[in-house]
């Protein structure tokens, strides 16, 4: 009969090594604010400033818009960053858009 001692035989490399693979492409990065203000000019004409902004923000735009973060924004025709990619903005960059409905960080 064999005694248990209760000492588990070590763990393969290759399953530990395989298990970090998982995990990094489940998790590629961790997402991260832009740092600084977006800027751009609503319907009515009033400046509207996103600060620090990461993720998707809806929009009631038509004008003016600049990039005063250090990322680039992706600007969409349809609301929740859906439809037409109309432009990417980049890091202290201003441009005009008439009616863009969303903008992404």
């Amino acid at each position: 009969m064999g005694a248990d001692n209760g000492v588990m035989p070590p763990r393969s490399s290759f399953s530990v090594r395989a298990l970090l693979v998982c995990v990094i492409m489940v998790f590629p990065g961790v997402a991260h604010a832009a740092v600084g203000d977006f800027v751009y000019s609503n319907r009515d004409g009033h400046l509207i400033i996103f600060r620090n902004p990461e993720g998707c923000y809806d929009t009631s735009a038509s004008g003016e818009m600049w990039n005063e973060t250090d990322s680039s924004a992706e600007v969409y025709a349809l609301p929740n960053c859906n439809g037409e990619l109309l432009l990417v903005l980049g890091p202290g960059k201003r441009t005009e858009v008439p009616g863009f409905r969303s903008v992404r960080f």
